[in-house]
């Protein structure tokens, strides 16, 4: 029966967040770098696996042009404060792993290496350094009317360059691809979707940032919804008895 099929389909998701958790693979597995003869020069993530240090240009571009996961960039020059700085931003890694990728630029060594080529560097060389910045995809990629490509979203970071305030950098502008809908109308339009729809019940007034992540690794092979405890109408729409809960309605239960 529908009880069934949602406690089923709800094992498959309570895996499908335990997989996100401890994977340590490169959040897009089929982004691959360009081979290049380039000076050597300090690494920092040589053992870190989702870090791209120093990348051709064109690969950031393909990057960002490829992935639904944010992308953490870093822009630094050498000196005192660098090694400190890298341990910061290691901290930030070990915790979205998974969830965002990382690009770490040395602008001196760009500078030196690609010259006219060094665009990711061009600006920021005439600021003060380091600088992060979060690019975060478009929830559509092309423009429908014109069929451009869509540009990220570009978030400057502005704090304190310590571990907390990266964190709480990145989980604000982590990208939520899922929907929330407002009216039993808007819930009865998401649920003709003829993918399976995975919908988180919570107390919690923002989006838990495991959710978010999950709305960009499966983005467009499930939808997801988000009800608040607040929205009495969708609340009744779904049917939700307690907070918190998660289930998923296949196209044939909905």
């Amino acid at each position: 029966g529908k009880e069934e099929q949602k406690n089923m389909a709800h094992r498959k998701l309570v895996w499908l967040f335990a997989a996100l958790l401890i994977s340590s693979t490169y959040a897009d597995d089929d982004f691959e770098v360009s081979d290049d003869d380039s000076p050597d020069h300090n690494s920092y993530f040589s053992d870190v696996k989702n870090v791209l240090e120093d990348p051709l240009p064109e690969d950031v571009d393909k990057l960002l042009e490829v992935t639904d996961h944010a992308t953490f960039v870093l822009l630094y020059k050498e000196d005192s404060t660098t090694q400190p700085l890298m341990s910061v931003i290691r901290d930030t890694v070990n915790n979205f792993s998974t969830m965002v990728n990382y690009v770490v630029i040395n602008c001196e060594y760009y500078r030196h290496a690609y010259g006219d080529n060094q665009r990711y560097c061009i600006a920021a060389m005439s600021q003060n350094l380091p600088g992060i910045a979060l690019f975060v995809p478009p929830k559509i990629k092309q423009n429908p009317y014109t069929g451009e490509s869509m540009p990220p979203t570009t978030h400057n970071f502005q704090g304190n360059l310590d571990s907390s305030e990266l964190k709480k950098f990145i989980e604000e502008n982590l990208p939520f691809y899922g929907e929330n809908p407002q009216t039993a109308s808007d819930a009865d339009i998401i649920n003709r979707s003829p993918i399976n729809t995975v919908v988180l019940a919570t107390k919690k007034r923002k989006v838990p940032m495991v959710f978010k992540a999950l709305t960009a690794e499966y983005k467009d092979r499930l939808e997801f919804v988000i009800v608040h405890l607040h929205n009495e109408e969708t609340i009744a729409a779904y049917d939700i008895k307690k907070f918190p809960t998660l289930f998923v309605l296949t196209p044939n239960s909905k």
